[in-house]
């Protein structure tokens, strides 16, 4: 089963997935950042894998506003809290298109506050890549985990492979 953290943001470039395939030998885990919300919707429709077991940051699943303080202006808050609501659209928007192309089942989301920290440093998720591929990253992964957003799809990618692995201990499907 190919295995997908989904990172969705609503700006360019900001869009991030991590793809794990333990039937690929030479590039088992990939990363794609889309340039915009259109890119993911035309790969997810036309070049995501045809079986796999997703898991999502859903910012919908928040209805907080996040890094409000008492020093801002109203102009200020007002924009945090439309970027906010886009995140929310765009994140409720991918969850709804993976589980129509891949079923129910098979898309798990969690919402941001429950995810765990915001900061997920490089060197924790280049021990993941380790402990999730067995090797070392290779150059692009490495390049990849510069970026916070493919970093953050690595958390979810993490989270997808311990929930399928719970799946296979209680219903006894395997990876």
């Amino acid at each position: 089963m190919i295995l997908i953290g989904l990172d969705p943001a609503f700006r360019e470039n900001g869009f991030a997935a991590a793809i794990y395939d333990p039937s690929d030998k030479d590039e088992p885990l990939r990363f794609i950042v889309f340039q915009d919300v259109v890119s993911f919707i035309g790969w997810a429709q036309n070049d995501a894998p045809d079986r796999a077991f997703v898991f999502v940051e859903n910012s919908n699943l928040d209805a907080a506003v996040y890094h409000l303080t008492p020093r801002m202006n109203a102009r200020q808050a007002a924009a945090i809290g439309v970027a906010v609501g886009k995140n929310q659209a765009v994140s409720q928007l991918a969850v709804d298109l993976l589980r129509r192309k891949y079923g129910k089942d098979y898309v798990a989301d969690i919402a941001p506050n429950k995810k765990g920290g915001k900061v997920y440093a490089r060197a924790v998720a280049m021990v993941d890549v380790l402990e999730l591929t067995k090797a070392k990253p290779t150059d692009r992964v490495a390049k990849a985990l510069k970026s916070e957003d493919c970093r953050s799809a690595l958390m979810m990618l993490m989270r997808a492979k311990s929930q399928w692995r719970m799946r296979e201990m209680i219903y006894g499907v395997s990876l």
